[in-house]
């Protein structure tokens, strides 16, 4: 096989939608962005994409359960992957992946909770896990084999993890209301 090639690479991508008003965008590549909205009861979306350079694809998964609630998944790069779990009402997640090897997952039950997730470089982990209302998280990594988790369970808790390094490791874990929580670590 020669090297100018191009591999055609599966991307299953999932995406399952309950109850109406509930969205997910997603990006197949950096010059086409897509939109899904949901009209119907349920929805399942599979596309395949062409990659250069790369053994194995990206996958997303986005499960919605509720009204309303906003999922965009944005991935470029190999082997990344990227889950969202939304229940409830008004609840907002971005996950913007770039590099190889990278991992995010964002669950999110309650009202109007929002997380974003930005990734670049490889082996990267991110977790967000947030319960209740008006929760926001972000988690910001570049470099390498960094891992980072929010846990927030309450009312109006914000938390900001920054990583730009090797090898760093943070978490927050919040209980109640009006908490704020920043890490940074390069």
């Amino acid at each position: 096989m020669k090297k100018t090639q191009v591999l055609a690479i599966a991307l299953a991508s999932v995406f399952t939608l309950i109850s109406a008003g509930n969205s997910i965008a997603w990006q197949k590549s950096p010059k086409m962005y897509k939109p899904i909205v949901n009209k119907q009861l349920k929805q399942k979306q599979h596309h395949m994409h062409l990659h250069k350079r790369c053994i194995g694809g990206n996958t997303a998964t986005a499960d919605q359960f509720g009204h309303a609630n906003s999922t965009q998944i944005l991935m470029k790069g190999c082997r990344n992957n990227a889950a969202v779990t939304q229940i409830g009402k008004y609840n907002d997640a971005l996950v913007n992946v770039k590099g190889k090897y990278n991992s995010s997952n964002v669950y999110q039950h309650g009202y109007k909770n929002g997380a974003t997730v930005y990734q670049s470089g490889k082996w990267n982990q991110a977790g967000v896990a947030q319960q209740g209302a008006y929760n926001s998280a972000f988690i910001g990594q570049s470099g390498k084999w960094n891992k980072a988790n929010v846990d927030q369970n309450g009312f109006g808790n914000s938390a900001f993890i920054g990583q730009g390094g090797v090898n760093d490791s943070a978490s927050v874990r919040q209980s109640g209301s009006g908490n704020s929580a920043t890490i940074i670590q390069n």
